[in-house]
C-alpha cells in the first residue's frame, strides 16, 4: 500500500547534512573515526568530509525519505523509557 507523501519546508532539513555525517562517523571502525570540530570557515572552505554532503550544504535541494514502517506498537503495548515518560511517571518508576 503506497501512502502518500508528506511535504516539508527546505528550511526544516538543513541538518541533514551533519546528522548523515554523524550516522555515517558512528558505523566506522575507531581507528578510522575523526574526533574534530569546525567553525564556519572551515566549513564553507574545506566542507564536512563528504563530497555528497558538501554539495548539499552548498546546494540545498528538497529531500525525498523512505520510511519503512516495520511494526506498530501502541503506547500501552511497550515499556517506556525514561526520555520519554512524564515527571510523574518517572517518580513512580524511579521512586525518586
Amino acid at each position: 500500500m503506497k501512502l502518500p507523501v508528506s511535504k516539508y519546508i527546505k528550511h526544516l532539513a538543513t541538518a541533514y547534512p551533519f546528522v548523515s555525517k554523524t550516522l555515517r562517523e558512528a558505523v566506522k571502525p575507531q581507528s578510522e573515526k575523526r574526533n574534530h570540530h569546525c567553525c564556519g570557515v572551515t566549513l564553507q572552505n574545506k566542507g564536512i568530509g563528504y563530497t555528497d554532503l558538501n554539495e548539499l550544504v552548498k546546494h540545498p535541494q528538497d529531500l525525498e525519505f523512505t520510511i519503512e514502517l516495520v511494526k506498530a506498537i501502541l503506547p500501552d503495548e511497550y515499556e517506556k523509557e525514561s526520555w520519554q515518560m512524564t515527571e510523574d511517571e518517572s517518580l513512580k518508576t524511579f521512586h525518586i
